[in-house]
C-alpha cells in the first residue's frame, strides 16, 4: 500500500511541475528569425521586465482610423511566424496586434496563464489607444493554445467578435489525455468558462474532425459552452465551420476558408 502511495505521489509531483514544458514547448524553442514586415511597430510593456513584446501590422489600405485584429499563435510556434499567416486579415483593411508569449522566442519571462493574458490584455488596450485603430471593432483569432488564451481574454475584455480555431475547450478538458489529474492543472486557459458566462457576442469555431492534436469534441463542448448562454442574443449565435477530409491540427484554416473567416471579421 505505502509503495503504491509513493508512485502516485511521484506521478502527481511530476505532473504539477513538468506540465508546462508540456504547454508551453516554446519556450524551450529555438528563437526563429523573422524580420517584421514595413510598417510594424513593436510595442512593449513598460515597468515589466519579464514582459513579453508585441508587434502591430499597418494595414495594406484601407481606411482609417482602421479596426483591430489580434491574433495569437499556438504552443510551439512564435510570432515571427504569423507575419505571413495573418496577411489576409491586413489586405482586408484590418490593423493586427501579434503578442508574443513570456518565454517564447526572443520574449523574457517564464510563461503561464496569469502573465501570458496579463500581456495580451495590456497590448490590446495599448493599441486600442493609438489614434490609427478603430477602438470600436475589435476581433480575437486564436489558434490552439492561442484559442484558450483569447478565449480566456474575451471574458475579461471582450472583443465585438471572437474566432477559434483548432482550439480547446480548457486545459483541464485536455489534461487526462497526457495522465495529469485535473486539480493539478497549474493553468487553465478555458474558452468554454468565457463562452458560457461574460463573452456573449459572436463567435466562429474552426475545427477538422481529423484533428490529430485537439480532439473535435474539444470544439463541440466549446459550441455547446456558447449556445447555452442566455446572454447570447439570437442575433449572435454561434457558428461552426469543420472539415473532414483530412486536414491535420497545423492546416491553417485562413487558407482553407478565408472568404469565409474575412466576411465574419468583417461584420459589424
Amino acid at each position: 500500500m505505502i509503495w503504491i502511495l509513493a508512485i502516485v505521489l511521484c506521478h502527481h509531483a511530476l505532473a504539477f511541475w513538468l506540465q508546462r514544458m508540456v504547454l508551453f514547448p516554446g519556450a524551450s524553442m529555438p528563437p526563429g528569425n523573422a524580420r517584421p514586415p514595413e510598417g510594424a511597430v513593436r510595442l512593449e510593456l513598460p515597468g515589466d521586465p519579464e514582459a513579453a513584446h508585441a508587434f502591430l501590422l499597418p494595414p495594406l489600405g484601407g481606411t482609417s482610423p482602421a479596426p483591430l485584429l489580434v491574433y495569437t499563435h499556438g504552443n510551439a510556434e512564435f510570432v515571427e511566424w504569423s507575419f505571413d499567416l495573418v496577411e489576409p486579415y491586413r489586405r482586408a483593411g484590418f490593423h493586427v496586434l501579434l503578442p508574443e508569449y513570456r518565454g517564447f522566442g526572443h520574449a523574457n519571462g517564464s510563461p503561464s496563464m496569469d502573465a501570458i493574458v496579463a500581456d495580451v490584455i495590456a497590448h490590446i488596450a495599448a493599441a486600442k489607444a493609438r489614434p490609427e485603430v478603430d477602438a470600436t471593432h475589435v476581433v480575437y483569432h486564436g489558434r490552439s493554445l492561442g484559442g484558450g488564451v483569447l478565449g480566456t481574454v474575451a471574458g475579461l475584455l471582450p472583443p465585438d467578435r471572437l474566432i477559434l480555431e483548432a482550439s480547446f475547450s480548457s486545459v483541464r478538458s485536455m489534461a487526462g489525455s497526457f495522465t495529469v489529474p485535473p486539480y493539478l492543472v497549474r493553468d487553465n486557459f478555458s474558452p468554454s468558462a468565457a463562452l458560457a458566462g461574460p463573452y456573449a457576442g459572436p463567435v466562429l469555431l474552426l475545427h477538422s474532425q481529423d484533428d490529430e492534436v485537439i480532439p473535435f469534441a474539444e470544439s463541440d463542448q466549446n459550441l455547446e459552452a456558447a449556445r447555452s448562454n442566455g446572454n447570447r442574443p439570437k442575433s449572435m449565435k454561434a457558428t461552426r465551420i469543420e472539415a473532414s477530409d483530412g486536414m491535420g491540427h497545423n492546416d491553417p484554416w485562413l487558407h482553407r476558408a478565408q472568404a469565409d473567416i474575412m466576411g465574419f471579421a468583417l461584420r459589424r
